[in-house]
This record gives C-alpha cells, structure tokens and sequence, in this order.
C-alpha cells in the first residue's frame, strides 16, 4: 500500500518537531534558513508562508515544552494560593 502524501507531510512535520526540539530553536541561524529557502525555491513557496509556518512550528514547541509545567502550576495555585520561590 502506497503511503498517503497527507501522511508523508504529517511524518515530516513530526520529525523537523523533534529535530528542533532536540536541538533548539535558534532564531538567528533559522532566519538565515529561511532566507535561504525562498531563494532556492522562490515561486513554491513564498516567504510569507515560510515564516508563518516558523511561528507555528515554534509555539507549538514552546507550548509542548513549557505547557505542560504551565498547567501543573497553574493548578496547584488554584488548590493552595500562589506560591512565590525565593532566589
């Protein structure tokens, strides 16, 4: 069975996920990645929806990364009152 293209984005997308995830997210070397990209494939894909999909992979990373801890926090303070940690 051959596999779908839908399926193949969602597999490409997961791996540049985790590869960023791993890595990190950095801005000035990914803003140079971009620039390069809309040179090479200038007409496919426009920069717009090259930066626009960078915002998108990048919060979702964010909110996946610090989300998580986020709510935990958020429901403990709901429980028991804020809590302030001293330096």
């Amino acid at each position: 069975m051959a596999m779908t293209k839908e399926r193949k984005y969602e597999i490409a997308y997961m791996l540049l996920k985790v590869q960023m995830s791993k890595n990190g997210v950095k801005y000035s070397s990914t803003a140079r990645d971009i620039g390069n990209i809309v040179k090479e494939h200038l007409g496919a894909i426009g920069a717009d929806e090259i930066w626009e999909f960078a915002e998108i992979v990048s919060a979702e990373l964010h909110e996946e990364t610090f989300g998580k801890r986020r709510k935990q926090r958020e429901s403990a303070e709901a429980e028991s009152g804020p809590h302030f940690e001293h330096p």
